[in-house]
């Protein structure tokens, strides 16, 4: 994954490499390259290549000074091909303007989404790096004829700024900011006609832009094939992802396909639909009961589903649902599987023949959209927020439990790694690369662990100040004694999903400002978590709970302060969030939904401090002295794993938040203490090391 950010298809033209493999190891990044010319390879003395999971070769870390070599020689490897890079860029813009140019088209919006409206992307459908080499999972790039642009949001504007030669121009949205419709208007300096790839572009957002650009004498134009793909084909575009998808457990799951699908044909009942488009990618996993691997971090396969009164019609590459078992487990609920790029047609094919679709302008591509059209010019779409939604952030009991239990392993692993690091800083020497090798490794010892749920944010010092740093071997830094550490990581399982951060400091009594920063920050997460509210109460509301003592001491924090989180699904799950901005649908919490609640403070050049918890949301009745008793919500930890002591200025808490983190920190103890004491995973040393983190404060 880090050598992902090389240009690839600039290295395959000058016939360096035709793959890149890239695998961990405990404490070392071990990279070979495969080349059709030469062949180059990076290995340790005596130390057999990495081709799998870290524990099956190496069982002791490896000597850091073969890390360095292989660092610096990837270093200077990725810096010779950064220029490369930076050369295709300006090339490619120029090529898409010219082709652009002969279409009639003056400029070309390119999102960052691809055809299901996902976060996490293929690596195949990454157009915004291809044509600008922005890695960021949130971006849309503006290319003009004036020159191009990059939107995007506060957590990437440090990133972008890195990436971007300075002929781009970066734009940031976020709250009290102007919107991306009114960043990319006021990047066009004359009229233009802007094309985007529709496939990309939920009908919400096509409505948003063609009304803003409208007003500045612009108008958008839809791409039915996207010229940037057509390019990238011509440098050797990777095919579609074609991994094998596999049932999932009724076990883990909670609830049969049937069931689903009735409740789903209730909803579109209700609203006098006969067909329901479903593209968003978890949705079609969570529907179907299956999983898969053609996104990285994301058990999801490429699929579209559309549900009619009477027919499941599942669009996807035959060959990935060749297994006896898959092919069993779609066939006992009927689903009907067609290829996956007939799904535009039979949508326009059931709208011709007066079908009445249902879909979620946020969530479905004005390509459908067109499509329905196209079929009937008088169909107009039912168009309601997602009837999937819901029900999938509503983790029923099976989901519940697999959740708890997948985080209980997840705190072993934790308790593990923070354990280690604690100990081994200082005394030998861990970079950001090998700390985060070191999580991976501890948490893929861990029963049903499936891999990673995002790119492990490994920051140290400064690093730490950059909301979503990715670390590579070009950045890697050496973990001080005297530097806050910030690691936000987290697994996938095949019963659940965690996504924990901790900052941590290496030095016996680090400084006063900086224990300060460290316990206003988690005050404020205490602050949300404890917190008890009416059912209809949205996360925009919430949000201010966890600001609120950061606020009082001045500092704040610039990104959302939570969100959802699947079971077994994307580690980034709405309808719900707690932000400071409103954003729609802005869904009220429920009871079994789950949210992280992750305040900040982060002190560019200095260190970033961040404290993140999963939380599941549960139902309660009070019964006041006098009067009716009151229906609320509340939040638990799924999360447990402790909070550094040594970083808690405990004068500044009050009695209520220092009993908070002393039950929090026994239920800590009490729930990983025993994996720690006998089984596979019993450690004596991160037992002590558990005892002492846990301890009351006040002892």
């Amino acid at each position: 994954r880090m050598m992902g950010r090389f240009n690839a298809a600039a290295m395959m033209r000058q016939r360096l490499i035709t793959t890149v493999v890239i695998a961990s190891c405990s404490n070392l990044a071990c990279a070979f390259l495969v080349g059709s010319g030469p062949r180059l390879a990076l290995r340790t003395p005596k130390q057999k290549l990495c081709s799998g999971v870290c524990t099956i070769l190496h069982k002791a870390p490896l000597p850091i000074a073969a890390e360095k070599r292989a660092t610096r020689g990837l270093s200077s490897l990725r810096a010779t091909i950064a220029t490369s890079a930076q050369t295709d860029v300006k090339a490619r813009v120029a090529i898409l303007q010219e082709r652009l140019s002969a279409a009639g088209v003056d400029g070309m919006l390119v999102m960052s989404a691809d055809a299901h409206q996902s976060e996490y992307v293929a690596d195949r459908d990454q157009a915004v790096k291809y044509i600008s080499g922005f890695s960021g999972s949130a971006g849309t790039v503006v290319v003009g004829k004036d020159g191009a642009a990059l939107v995007t949001d506060g957590r990437y504007t440090i990133q972008a700024g890195l990436q971007l030669d300075a002929a781009w121009s970066v734009k940031e949205v976020g709250a009290r900011l102007p919107s991306m419709a009114q960043h990319v208007k006021d990047s066009l300096l004359s009229s233009h006609r802007i094309g985007v790839d529709a496939s990309t572009v939920p009908v919400s957002t096509w409505r948003t832009l063609s009304e803003t650009l409208t007003g500045g004498g612009h108008s958008l134009v839809p791409l039915w094939n996207n010229p940037i793909f057509d390019m990238w084909e011509q440098e050797g575009r990777l095919g579609r992802p074609s991994a094998k998808v596999r049932p999932h457990p009724i076990e883990y799951a909670g609830a049969s396909v049937a069931d689903k699908l009735s409740e789903l044909r209730g909803e579109m009942a209700k609203a006098g639909a006969d067909a329901i488009v479903v593209s968003m990618l978890d949705e079609v996993a969570w529907m179907l009961n299956v999983r898969g691997a053609d996104v990285d971090y994301n058990p999801v396969t490429m699929a579209h589903l559309v549900v009619t009164t009477h027919e499941t019609l599942l669009f996807i590459d035959e060959a990935k649902v060749s297994d006896a078992d898959t092919k069993t487990h779609l066939l006992v609920d009927n689903v009907k599987m067609l290829p996956y790029d007939a799904f535009l047609s039979t949508v326009q094919t059931l709208s011709s023949s007066g079908t009445k679709f249902m879909l979620d302008a946020g969530k479905t591509s004005w390509a459908v959209y067109s499509a329905i059209q196209a079929g009937d010019p008088k169909a107009v779409p039912i168009e309601k927020f997602s009837p999937i939604a819901h029900p999938k952030a509503r983790k029923n009991a099976a989901e519940r439990k697999g959740m708890e239990a997948a985080h209980v392993r997840d705190a072993v692993a934790m308790a593990k790694f923070l354990c280690w690091i604690e100990g081994a800083v200082g005394t030998e020497e861990v970079t950001e690369l090998s700390a985060a090798a070191k999580a991976e490794f501890f948490r893929a010892q861990q029963d049903k662990f499936a891999g990673l749920s995002f790119p492990t944010i490994s920051a140290s010092g400064p690093h730490g100040a950059i909301t979503h740093y990715c670390v590579s071997p070009e950045t890697s830094r050496t973990l001080r004694e005297e530097e806050m550490f910030l690691c936000d990581s987290g697994g996938q399982y095949l019963d659940g999903t965690t996504d924990v951060t901790r900052t941590i400091h290496f030095a016996k009594a680090p400084p006063d400002e900086v224990r300060r920063c460290f316990t206003r920050v988690l005050q404020g997460h205490i602050g949300l978590a404890d917190a008890c509210f009416p059912p209809g109460t949205t996360g925009f509301q919430l949000d201010v709970l966890a600001r609120l003592p950061l606020w009082r001491d001045g500092i704040m924090y610039a990104h959302g302060t939570g969100h959802g989180v699947g079971a077994y699904l994307g580690v980034h799950e709405g309808p719900h969030a707690i932000s400071f901005s409103q954003r729609p649908p802005d869904a009220a919490f429920e009871a079994g939904f789950t949210t992280s609640i992750e305040p900040g403070y982060y002190l560019q050049g200095k260190f970033g401090i961040r404290i993140e918890n999963i939380m599941m949301t549960y139902a309660e009745t009070i019964t006041p002295p006098i009067g009716p008793s009151l229906d609320l919500l509340h939040f638990e930890p799924l999360t447990l794993i402790p909070f550094q002591r040594r970083l808690i200025d405990t004068a500044l808490l009050s009695p209520h938040e220092i009993s908070y983190l002393d039950r929090y920190h026994q239920r800590v103890f009490d729930e990983v203490s025993p994996f720690l004491i006998s089984g596979p995973h019993a450690d004596a040393k991160t037992l002590d090391w558990l005892r002492e983190s846990t301890r009351p404060l006040l002892s």
